[in-house]
């Protein structure tokens, strides 16, 4: 798999495991939505990365909808990063978002404060 390869709608269903809804909630959130060319959908390898990190940020408890405004936060403090969920790790307790930017040797940490948000146990 390269940078310039294109994946199917049902090729990343099968690859990272998610349903044509969650691609489609996930697209209208503006998460991680597919290229248009020539009327054909397609997702790239940044793509993948970017829909395997939100598919783990949401099962370890990180709304949807809450993830869609702290990438909005992200993309305004990281300008430089254009597509943050490839280019930055993005991890989550669950209760807060944690973003680590690379570089070699030493990584440089950066807690969102706006992106913090409380998690409420629903039974």
């Amino acid at each position: 798999m390269g940078a310039t390869d294109r994946f199917s709608t049902e090729d990343v269903q099968r690859i990272v495991g998610l349903t044509a809804k969650q691609l489609d909630y996930w697209d209208r959130l503006r998460l991680v939505s597919p290229r248009k060319e020539q009327g054909d959908r397609f997702y790239d390898f940044r793509d993948l990365i970017g829909l395997r990190t939100v598919k783990q940020l949401v099962e370890e408890g990180v709304p949807a909808n809450r993830l869609r405004r702290a990438l909005a936060a992200l993309r305004e403090k990281l300008s430089q990063a254009p597509a943050p969920l490839a280019e930055l790790r993005v991890l989550s307790d669950g209760k807060d978002i944690l973003v680590e930017r690379g570089g070699a040797p030493r990584r440089q940490r950066l807690w969102l404060s706006c992106v913090s948000f409380p998690m409420e146990k629903t039974s």
